[in-house]
């Protein structure tokens, strides 16, 4: 029994991990902060009307470019949900390109588009 333990090569230790293992993974805090971009951008289009009425009541807008003001203002916000979700895909590219390409031996090594 103890040949066979001499025999094996030496396991490495692995560091204790603290916390949720997840949060450590390359791409973790974008998610974070893109899904949280999402989340804000939906509650603004959500309120966008009452928006533009609070800067026609505090004079930032004519009255009667109202209307041109909603506009403006959801076209923007579609705008960005737009860049978000180009973002995101982006992001999930490069990540299963980089779960692919880990599956065949290189794990940890960057896929060409993961930057």
């Amino acid at each position: 029994m103890a040949a066979k333990r001499r025999n094996q090569p030496a396991r490495p230790r692995l560091a204790p991990v603290l916390g949720h293992p997840g949060r450590l993974r390359p791409g973790t805090r974008r998610l974070t902060l893109l899904i949280l971009t999402f989340v804000l951008v939906f509650v603004l289009s959500m309120a966008h009307d009452e928006i533009v009425a609070e800067l026609v009541a505090a004079g930032w807008i004519a009255p009667s470019k109202a209307w041109l003001g909603e506009i403006a203002f959801g076209l923007a916000l579609f705008v960005v949900w737009g860049w978000l979700t180009l973002m995101l895909v982006q992001l999930v590219k490069a990540r299963t390109e980089n779960e692919i390409g880990g599956a065949s031996g290189t794990r940890g090594a960057p896929g060409k588009d993961a930057e």
